[in-house]
Order: C-alpha cells, then structure tokens, then sequence
C-alpha cells in the first residue's frame, strides 16, 4: 500500500515565484519547516471539473514513492482551495525542453550531454517499468525531464493514469480548441482509443529522442494538429534526414535505428527499457573513447 504524501498548505511556504516550465508554469517557493527550495506543479485550474478534481485527489492519494537516481520522487501535495500541485525538489537547470529550445542561451550543446541525459530518462523509464505492478508513465516529453545542477536528468510526473486518461479525452474532444500540442508525443494506439503501457512510453521516448538531437518541435509548422494526429495513426512520424539530423553526427545510424524501433507503429516492435539503456550507454562509452 503506497505511503500517504504529506500535504503541503499555503502557510509552509514563503517566497514564491511562478516559473516558466517551458509549456506551462510552476511555482518555486521555499519550504520552511523542511528548510528547502521547493516546486510545485500545479495539476489543476479554474477549467477543472468536479470529477476530474475528485480524480486527481484519488490517484494524488495512492502515488508510490519511487527510490531512483534518474526519478524525482513527490515529497508532498500542494492544496489550496481548489487548486492541487505535486510538491518536488527544486531543481537548478530547469527541463530538458528549456535546454534545447533556448537556442539563444544554448547555441550550442556539447553531444555527450545530450546522450548522456537521454541514457539517463531510460534508466528512469526503465526503473518505473520494473516496479511491482510496473509503472506506466502516460505522459513522457522534454517537459517531463529535469536537470540537477550537474545536469543529470530526473524524470518528474509520473503516474497519476487515472486522472491522465480523463485529461486525456477532454484534449482530443477539445484539440481544435486548446493548445494540445502535448498529444504529438502520444503513441497512435492511445490516440485511437487504447490504453496507456509501457510499449506506449517507448514511442514517447522515441520522439523525446529525436527532440533532443535535432533540437526542433516535433512536426512544428505542419498543417493542423488535428492533421498530425491522424498523421500519427497512418505512420507519419518526424522527419529524419540530415535537416534534422547532421550526417556528422557521431553513432548516427545507430541512434537513428533506435529512434525508428522506438516509434514503430506497431507496439510489439519496439525495444524495452533495458535495450535502450544499453545502447545509449554503448554510444556514450563510443564517443567518450
């Protein structure tokens, strides 16, 4: 049985400031008992059901505390009127997604740091895939993963499937509405109705990968989301000739075939955890030579 998060109240924290996250917002704020910065995700808003809040508070309710480098465990939940946020260590470096999109701040990455931090999301998707019952992520991108000041990668916001599947229908009911962009990371058998697995977080990570090396938004710039989407369940996938990904690159045929089995349409194709684990270790000791 998973042990009770403490709840984290207005009056515990002092010094907030709302941060950018890269596609939403979090509030940083300084824990004053447990003597530590501190963020806070928050879950829900002024748009949020009844029924989605009451869901929310369910699956808040049964999170497992994770004992993993590359995972960021919940240290608590955030409650204020109606408003619910996932408490976490605060982490120096931001997300991934603000690494590789501030081109101006980052002109440059150094490639080992990029494939060290994707080995790093797949030893934190490996270790949530290996726990007992096995536990589904549903929600993996750049946003998702995390840099300490070392900049090794922790991947934050896992679990919590019951309130996702909800927020899940409500985006593609509504995606001609709000900014879903987050739906382009989903695998087509979720996206056609299917339910969320492992095989399911492969494909994420697949994407997650291609993001990071070519340092673009998957399929930014075509046509509609809606047309994506449905690009997505016929096998459109990002693009992956040398405009995305230099030919100089090192290990890139290697890195690109990881990058195809992961997105394979077909869910049994795709490689487990352990196999990306070790390939991207591989490619690391390769290019470290």
């Amino acid at each position: 049985m998973a042990n009770p998060l403490p709840v984290v109240a207005q009056e515990d924290l002092e010094s907030f400031t709302l941060t950018r996250t890269g596609l939403g917002f979090a509030l940083k704020a300084f824990h004053i008992s447990w003597n530590i910065p501190i963020s806070v995700k928050l879950l829900t808003s002024q748009d949020t059901t009844d029924r989605e809040w009451k869901s929310l508070l369910q699956d808040v309710a049964s999170v497992r505390h994770c004992e993993s480098e590359r995972v960021l465990p919940f240290l608590g939940i955030y409650q204020h009127h109606r408003l619910v946020g996932i408490v976490t260590e605060w982490m120096n470096n931001g997300s991934l997604h603000l690494l590789i999109h501030e081109h101006q701040l980052y002109p440059e990455l150094p490639f080992p740091l990029l494939i060290r931090i994707l080995s790093d999301v797949a030893e934190g998707l490996h270790h949530l895939h290996s726990l007992e019952p096995a536990l589904c992520h549903c929600s993996l991108k750049p946003s998702n993963v995390l840099l300490d000041v070392q900049y090794r990668a922790k991947i934050s916001d896992y679990g919590l499937t019951n309130w996702r599947k909800q927020q899940l229908r409500s985006d593609l009911q509504n995606c001609h509405q709000r900014n879903c962009q987050d739906l382009v990371y989903l695998p087509p058998e979720v996206l056609e109705g299917g339910l969320p697995s492992q095989e399911g977080d492969i494909y994420s990570f697949g994407i997650l990968c291609w993001e990071t090396l070519s340092r673009q938004k998957p399929f930014e710039g075509q046509t509609t989301l809606l047309d994506v989407l449905r690009g997505i369940c016929s096998s459109l996938r990002p693009g992956l000739s040398e405009k995305f990904i230099p030919s100089n690159l090192p290990e890139r045929n290697t890195l690109l075939h990881l990058i195809a089995l992961c997105w394979h349409q077909e869910p049994d194709y795709r490689p487990q955890t352990a196999e990306c684990v070790d390939l991207l270790n591989g490619v690391l000791t390769s290019i470290n030579k």
